[in-house]
Parts: structure tokens; sequence; C-alpha cells
């Protein structure tokens, strides 16, 4: 890239950098990153959600990619913001240098793949990794980091101390049904609920329904532990959109 990073830069990314925008819309459902994107002249940003403290994170790292810094400063600059409310974000810089890091509260996933040896994709889920035909390599835990810059690799833990929590909306709805969220196959967890649910139903069903998309493997799970078919009976006519994830 080189020179000053703009919102509008986010649009016209090369493949390499894409991977910021298919990891917000792999999981937003949404083209428009408008809402999610903080940018201070030499830094980008994208996180799940908007955050006074992650502004002000992206301003002094901008201040620290200003002069060269960034690899040195990018673990001071999240310890002296431990203790409140820092998003999980990925960001690129002006000098083609990628940030991505995990909250120290773990809700939000952080996944990092690659091409061989030579490029670093970072996304919040592993479908998005995927669909760039890169390779999944690892899981980042809560608190943790990664940082590169051309042939540069470094990944740290700063922030407070990490604790083992994680949204579980992210498996229940927000995850797209191929990925795996901390080790656990979305597709698979989603099937084992139908079939918790089985459990309580207090009436016969002739057949199960799922409403598209994200009840399908409930319903193919229920749909098993019960014996009753799996059937079809609604079908998306028009664009799909994520309805309880609207960005506004």
């Amino acid at each position: 890239m080189g020179g000053e990073v703009t919102c509008r830069d986010l649009e016209s990314w090369s493949p390499r950098d894409l991977s910021v925008r298919v990891a917000a819309a792999a999981t937003y459902g949404s083209s428009s990153l408008e809402n999610l994107v903080v940018c201070d002249g030499t830094v980008a940003a994208v996180a799940d959600r908007r955050s006074k403290y992650l502004e002000e994170v992206v301003g002094e790292l901008s201040k620290a990619t200003s002069r060269g810094a960034t690899r040195r400063a990018v673990g001071e600059v999240l310890e002296e913001f431990s203790g409140v409310d820092v998003p999980t974000f990925l960001a690129v810089t002006s000098r083609d240098e990628l940030v991505a890091w995990r909250t120290p509260s773990g809700l939000t996933p952080l996944v990092v793949g690659g091409y061989g040896f030579d490029m670093l994709v970072a996304s919040s889920e592993s479908s998005a990794i995927e669909v760039l035909d890169a390779d999944v390599r690892r899981h980042l835990g809560p608190a943790e980091g990664v940082y590169t810059s051309g042939n540069y690799l470094k990944f740290f833990k700063a922030g407070s101390r990490p604790s083992r929590g994680l949204c579980a909306f992210e498996l229940l709805y927000t995850a797209r049904h191929d990925a795996v969220v901390d080790g656990v196959a979305v597709y698979e967890f989603r099937k084992s609920l139908g079939w918790e649910l089985s459990k309580l139903l207090a009436s016969e069903v002739d057949v199960i329904v799922g409403v598209p998309e994200t009840a399908t493997p409930y319903a193919i799970g229920l749909s098993q532990a019960t014996g009753k078919p799996f059937e079809i009976a609604f079908v998306t006519t028009v664009a799909r959109s994520r309805s309880m994830m609207k960005l506004n």
C-alpha cells in the first residue's frame, strides 16, 4: 500500500489485504464496513463493534507507525489500555504491517492462516480464511495477538489477564455453518443442539422444517434424533441479510 490509509482503501485493497474485509463480511453479513472501521492516517482497523478505546488504540498505533516503531509499540500500547474494553480487532498500516489481537475476554474469536510461508491472513472466522484459499494455522487465545510485516512474524500477549470466555452467539448464530470456533465445529455443534431439542418436544410432529439458513443444522439434528423427515418449506427469494445483526 504505502502512504496514507483511509477508509476508502477498504473498497480497493488487493487480495492480500482483503482478509480484513472478508472477515467482517463473513461475521456481519454486510458488504459495508462504514460503521465498523476506525481510520487514523497511517492505520485502519476493523472490529466487531465501535469502541472509543479502539479509536484511542488506533491513534497510538498511528503515532508509532509514523516513527516506524509499530513492531515495538503494539504490545506496549495494548498494555496501556489494560482493564478497559478494547474489542478484538484487525489493523493494517501504511507500512504494509498487519496487527490482529483478540480481546482478553475472548468473546470474539480470532484465527490466523496463511499462504505457504509468505503471507499471513487473519480473520474472525476460519471460513473467511478458507474462502481466500488459505490454510488455517492457529486459533488465537484471549489477549493474544499477531504482528507481521514482510518476512517478520511475531505472536504476543498483551492486555488484561485473559479469561476463557466466548460469546455463545458465535456458535449459535453468528458464525458460518462451516466455521470452527475455538476448536468447535459449528455445524456439528448446532446439530447436537437439535438432538437436545428432541428431548423437549411435548407432542408428536410430522416433519421437521428449518428456517434458512441458520436453523437448518438444528433441524437436521432434530430430524435425526426423532426419525421424522427433514423437509424444505421456506426458500429465500431476496438478497440475504442477518436479521438479528443489523448494523444500525
